[in-house]
């Protein structure tokens, strides 16, 4: 206690910081907006909502006014720190630190623990720096001469949202130390000051980042305070606007020296270059490698083509990533091919028999686009040796993934000597009908020349030597969904078989009755000898012997009758019988069936 504050004790009244946090939803954000978009906690006297450090979707706001009831209004969680808390933290923060002691300078503060304190009038034995009044604007205007530094000493004295370190830098080496002692010796406002005067400020920002040359940046800071080596001086004109400001400061990463890099050198020449910058390597070309892991990641479930990731990317002139982009295949990233889930029990009962392979093509449920592309110098067996770069082409030129494309090969035969002309049929299978509309537009607008270079670089990325040459581009046509086709089974053939052959037996079977009943006729009505002159045009004599006839039941023919019988039997084996007409002469009887 007596280190910090000699002869007195810690005001625990005062307050240094108020804070105020709450979530986006609470103050009517989407997670995407940002917190500066949220309405003030109470008017517009206060400032905006930032984001926490650590969680994007918390949004807080300081303030010394904020109140208890203010921060319950948006449903959030009210954090003080007065002087008490803040001198056990920074106790605990020297007890942490090896070799410390009280005169400990925090880092990035550039200021003792006391003087932290004692800034915010936690002593009760000595009076804080008083509060910052800007009235020397016009002190200023009447000393600086530079526009640059009179911006950037406007935005000081307004305290401008835009106002930055650089900007109290410009200013403060434009008006003079002289003026800094007497004008810059005060408190910033509580919450722009973190705990320092704005000299403090000055001197933590810019004090030792100003130099005269390459010389004066050795063992440079950062903004933590972290010793980050030796850099080099630039000018801040050519870094900020490409035009030199005679305003030099030391850098914070060495190789922007280089002409390839920033090449902002504080005498405009980067062979000037101090050895830290080791501007032949960092300039070195270097050619892109695809990083095929990273690059793959990048696929959605749409497929498709994403943008090849280098790693390293081209630099410095080096060759650049070819292709530039890459056709996701099943397996990349969210690229996964389409399943079918497979139902619990069949939807038929099992045959006894196997059935059939169907007797029409398989019908097709989707739209496909057929792109017909004529070549030369190809035949089969240039075309197994190209149909994938020509797959990979028409994918990208569609928007599909590999799978979706088929070629069908077809040699051309012509009376010209040309053999080895060919055409190639593209069929390209479609979503839906819009998207067989919008593929068929897509494809349309290719030119020939278009696709003969697409073709030639997947050529080239494949190592196909001699490829074909592309003569012709067809417009592409639509293919509509074919109607489902009908199988047939054994059981079906059985069936008609089945019924055919009872045709059959029941033609044969009204032929065996006439053929009877003839008979049966003659032997009762007949003589020996029957005349007949109209059924050939001429006399035909039939013997009738009661021991050489037959019955139908006796029959060597399925008809009931044999070639040598009186009755001639004609018809086709699956139409039944054909009665042609029964002619009569006397009391004998012929019929022709």
């Amino acid at each position: 206690m007596e280190a910090f504050c000699p002869g007195g004790e810690i005001v625990t009244e005062i307050m240094i910081n108020v804070m105020c946090s709450t979530t986006k939803q609470n103050l009517g954000l989407d997670l995407g907006e940002s917190c500066g978009e949220a309405a003030p906690i109470a008017n517009d006297d206060f400032d905006d909502w930032d984001s926490d450090d650590d969680d994007d979707s918390i949004c807080v706001v300081e303030d010394l006014r904020i109140t208890e009831v203010m921060c319950d209004n948006v449903n959030g969680k009210l954090d003080t720190e007065d002087c008490e808390s803040t001198y056990e933290e920074v106790l605990e923060s020297i007890m942490r630190t090896p070799d410390a002691t009280c005169e400990y300078v925090f880092p990035g503060y550039e200021i003792t623990g006391g003087t932290y304190l004692t800034n915010y009038g936690c002593c009760s034995t000595v009076a804080p720096p008083p509060e910052c009044t800007y009235g020397w604007e016009q002190d200023m205007l009447d000393s600086v001469t530079e526009q640059s530094a009179i911006d950037a000493c406007t935005l000081l004295v307004q305290q401008s949202d835009e106002l930055t370190a650089d900007a109290v830098c410009v200013c403060g080496e434009a008006v003079g130390t002289n003026f800094m002692a007497e004008h810059f010796d005060c408190m910033l406002e509580p919450n722009d000051s973190e705990g320092l005067t704005m000299l403090q400020e000055y001197n933590r920002r810019c004090v030792g980042t100003f130099c005269a040359s390459h010389a004066d940046c050795t063992d440079v800071e950062n903004e933590e305070g972290e010793i980050i080596g030796d850099t080099y001086c630039y000018d801040e004109g050519i870094f900020t606007s490409d035009t030199a400001n005679g305003v030099f400061k030391c850098a914070l990463t060495a190789q922007d020296c280089c002409e390839c890099r920033d090449n902002d050198s504080f005498d405009q020449d980067s062979a000037n270059c101090p050895v830290e910058s080791d501007c032949s390597e960092t300039c070195a070309s270097v050619d892109c490698v695809v990083d095929e892991a990273a690059t793959q990641a990048q696929c959605t479930s749409e497929c498709g083509s994403v943008p090849v990731i280098g790693n390293p990317e081209a630099s410095n002139g080096g060759a650049s990533c070819d292709p530039e982009t890459y056709l996701c295949q099943y397996g990349n990233g969210e690229c996964t091919a389409a399943t079918t889930s497979p139902t619990t029990s069949p939807t038929t009962p099992p045959t006894a028999s196997p059935t059939t392979s169907p007797t029409t093509a398989a019908s097709s449920d989707n739209y496909k686009i057929k792109w017909e592309l004529s070549f030369s110098d190809m035949d089969e067996a240039k075309f197994n040796e190209v149909k994938d770069s020509i797959k990979k082409v028409v994918a990208e030129a569609a928007g599909k993934a590999i799978d979706a494309v088929k070629l069908i090969f077809r040699a051309v035969t012509t009376s010209r000597r040309r053999l080895n002309d060919a055409t190639v049929e593209t069929e390209v299978e479609a979503d839906s009908e819009e998207d067989a509309n919008s593929l068929s537009s897509e494809l349309g607008d290719v030119t020939k020349q278009e696709l003969a270079d697409d073709l030639q670089d997947q050529y080239d990325a494949d190592g196909v030597g001699s490829p074909p040459t592309l003569e012709a581009v067809e417009a592409p046509t639509i293919q509509e969904p074919t109607a489902t086709s009908t199988e047939t089974d054994n059981d079906d053939s059985s069936s008609n078989a089945a019924m055919i052959i009872v045709a059959v037996v029941l033609v044969i079977v009204a032929v065996g009755l006439l053929a009877a009943i003839g008979y049966m006729w003659s032997q009762d009505n007949g003589s020996d000898k029957v005349a007949d002159d109209d059924m050939f045009g001429k006399s035909m004599d039939v013997e009738m012997q009661a021991s050489t006839k037959r019955g139908p039941e006796t029959g060597s023919n399925a008809g009931g009758g044999d070639m040598d019988q009186d009755l001639e039997v004609s018809g086709t084996p699956v139409g039944g019988a054909d009665i042609e007409g029964v002619a009569a002469t006397g009391d004998n009887r012929t019929a022709n069936l």
